[in-house]
């Protein structure tokens, strides 16, 4: 049976607004709290590194070509892999590579100087080589001779040649616009090709420039065209967003690009930043502060002279300055993860954390394909590299930029950790979401009462799963609170009663609309078979129809329960069409709220068995009165649709809308008498009944009133006449 309908109490305007900012803070905080506790960032363990030489010896010996362990280097500057997995790495006058362990020469004769184009690069003199590159298409070796102020190029028989500056080796700036032979530039030093186009940091003329390169023609005809720096290296105000060839950079010693958006990172030395362009647009990450801090963001730290800059796939950012290698994760915090702060030295290779580690003004970073940091070691005379590692009990992300924890075997990023319900906030921890409990959450509620709870799911369910009650038969709601009542047609086949479980020829519709704002306009159908045929009739709500319920729901949350009952016979049968009821009900309680008299009716579209019933004019659309036991046509009119076979029933009447009845055929007198017994205890009940019925009941009311007045009319002359007979 159905629940009286909530009655809702609407403070005055005084205090209404007071109490939705209270009720909407309120809303907020548990939003908060509920995405907190159900989203929790992973706190995984941070990804260590150790120390690891590549080549060069702690100790002098040799500068000859040799094996990477007896081979002393000097003073290596750049280093950087070659297509072939080799590396390459620039000392004061040489160029050497590393391959099978072996230290071998592949440029410079040892003396500064510059000379020796058309020739062997062995027999060339550079000066203070910097960056290097390989050719898109050829895979010859472009280098930055940095002492010379000129680029130059090794080709595939080892003959090396200028490609780029003043033939003069004269550095300085002549402005963009000229190729690159023509172009004259002081102390280039990182060099990178990324789509066809090389970037040159061109250090002393504070700038990063370009040139575009053509598979046949090479740099020929391409002229060479500034993308960050204006050439000064002090600012004259806020320089954040503005257009990068704008801004001041200071002493740039190298660029990189993320690979996955085309980003560059410049470091720019001079100012302490890392400084990111971004379609054409700098800004600052890294570097500004006032302290030198760690985990922290990037932004509020300081750095000591960045030299170097490299990004990850994953998007992390690696920044070498004058005696640490620092990293600022994907979420802008900073760490240091190899050196310390103001304090060089050299330290051998270790097995344990690099931040114990003393470096000597790192250089020259970048990440190898098994996520190793490649660097120069530059006064220790060292190529090395930072191995990461994960500390016993953890495991490695397959991206590589955390260590993950395992919970009670089972790793921390496993769908299935915690059960499914929570995340492995460290070793064997598990912080459960919302609902959940236990070691591994594996335990759960509904609506706030454990599953094991005699009471949970209102006694009328088992608790499945969060907030998951599967109901026993007869009920139905999220918490199996409300009761089924499904209106079917009684013994008389004018009464309607209450059945609690899904009989043959009824089905059931229940949905949780949430605000009541999801009403309008909702359109829904209801089928239900009688054995030989399948009756389908659709509800149409208005799509104003909030604005008519807002005074009466507030802000509920409110369900939507319909039903349908097809007789099985029509033969003897007062009523021509199937039963529906629509409810709306509270979420929560599972009340029904009673509301009538819209001023826009809802749209019951019932289907009608022959052309017959819809002409005949006896047959109109009705609400069972539970009050009386009645069905009435109050606030209901009906739109016979002949060429769609139907009837559309206009109801302004919300209150348990009931049961619809259409094709109510004339009810003889004996029916029109029926009894009420089990009769539901809903507000209405719409239908369609018999014209006639009303009529025949109406004018029986009338004779009886008649015959009342004439009876007391001839009472009172009876005793009129008495009173003038008497003496």
């Amino acid at each position: 049976m159905r629940r009286q309908p909530i009655l809702m109490f609407i403070p005055n305007s005084s205090w209404r607004l007071p109490l939705l900012l209270v009720v909407a803070s309120f809303f907020l905080w548990m939003v908060s709290t509920s995405h907190v506790s159900q989203h929790s960032f992973i706190q995984a363990a941070p990804i260590k590194y150790r120390l690891s030489t590549i080549a060069g010896v702690f100790s002098p010996t040799s500068k000859a070509d040799g094996p990477v362990s007896t081979t002393q280097l000097d003073v290596p500057f750049f280093v950087v892999e070659a297509p072939n997995g080799d590396l390459y790495m620039t000392e004061r006058f040489k160029i050497r590579k590393i391959s099978n362990g072996n230290v071998i020469t592949v440029a410079g004769d040892g003396l500064r100087g510059y000379s020796g184009d058309g020739g062997s690069a062995l027999m060339a003199s550079i000066n203070l080589p910097g960056g290097m590159t390989w050719l898109p298409f050829t895979n010859e070796l472009l280098f930055a001779d940095t002492g010379n102020n000129v680029l130059r190029m090794i080709d595939s028989k080892g003959i090396i040649s200028t490609v780029g500056g003043l033939s003069s080796g004269i550095g300085g700036f002549n402005g963009d616009g000229s190729i690159l032979r023509n172009t004259q530039l002081s102390n280039p030093e990182k060099l990178i090709f990324r789509n066809n186009t090389l970037y040159i940091a061109d250090k002393l003329n504070l700038r990063i420039r370009k040139v575009s390169f053509q598979p046949v023609t090479g740099f020929l005809n391409q002229t060479v065209s500034t993308v960050a720096g204006n050439g000064k290296n002090t600012s004259t105000g806020n320089e954040e967003g503005i257009p990068a060839i704008l801004a001041s950079i200071d002493t740039p010693y190298e660029m990189a690009f993320d690979s996955t958006n085309g980003d560059m990172y410049i470091a720019d030395y001079g100012h302490n930043t890392i400084r990111k362009v971004s379609s054409g647009i700098i800004t600052t990450v890294a570097g500004g502060g006032v302290t030198y801090q760690n985990n922290v963001l990037a932004t509020l730290t300081t750095l000591d002279l960045p030299q170097s800059v490299a990004v990850s796939v994953s998007g992390e950012i690696f920044i070498a300055d004058c005696c640490t290698i620092r990293k600022i994760s994907k979420d802008g915090m900073i760490t240091t993860i190899a050196g310390k702060r103001g304090s060089v030295g050299l330290s051998p290779d270790q097995s344990i954390d690099a931040t114990n580690a003393l470096l000597n003004s790192p250089q020259s970073l970048f990440i190898n394909k098994n996520g190793e940091i490649v660097f120069s070691d530059h006064y220790n005379s060292l190529i090395r590299k930072l191995i990461p590692y994960c500390p016993t009990g953890t495991v490695m992300s397959p991206d590589g930029t955390i260590c993950l924890e395992y919970c009670y075997g089972i790793l921390q990023n496993m769908t299935n950790v915690c059960s499914g319900n929570g995340v492995c906030s460290s070793n064997n921890t598990c912080q459960c979401s919302n609902g959940y409990f236990g070691s591994q959450c594996q335990f759960y509620t509904c609506f706030g009462t454990n599953s094991s709870d005699a009471n949970v799911c209102s006694k009328h369910g088992t608790c499945m799963g969060f907030n998951n009650c599967t109901c026993q038969e007869g009920w139905t709601g999220n918490e199996c609170s409300i009761p089924v009542c499904i209106p079917v047609l009684g013994g008389t086949n004018q009464t309607v009663v209450c059945s609690n479980k899904v009989i043959s020829g009824t089905s059931m519709y229940f949905e949780q609309i949430g605000s009541v704002n999801n009403l309008d306009s909702k359109n829904i159908s209801l089928s239900s078979g009688d054995g030989t045929t399948n009756t389908r009739v659709q509800v149409i709500f208005p799509p104003s129809i909030s604005k008519e319920l807002l005074p009466y729901l507030n802000d509920t949350s409110v369900s939507l329960m319909a039903s349908i009952y097809q007789q099985q016979n029509f033969t003897n049968s007062a009523l021509r069409s199937p039963l529906i009821s629509i409810t709306v009900l509270n979420t929560t309680s599972g009340d029904e709220f009673s509301v009538q008299r819209l001023n826009n009716p809802i749209s019951l579209i019932i289907p009608s068995r022959n052309l017959q019933d819809v002409l005949n004019p006896n047959l109109t659309c009705v609400y069972y009165d539970v009050t009386d036991n009645s069905w009435k046509q109050e606030g209901v009119s009906t739109i016979r649709n002949e060429g769609a076979l139907s009837f559309t029933c206009l109801t302004n009447h919300l209150t348990t809308f009931g049961v619809i009845d259409v094709n109510y055929k004339k009810a003889s007198r004996q029916d029109d008498t029926h009894q009420t017994t089990n009769a539901m205890d809903s507000n209405t009940i719409i239908a369609i009944v018999v014209g006639i019925t009303g009529s025949v009941l109406l004018l029986g009311l009338i004779a009886a009133i008649i015959i009342w007045v004439i009876s007391i009319y001839v009472k009172v002359k009876r005793r009129k006449n008495r009173q003038q007979a008497s003496p």
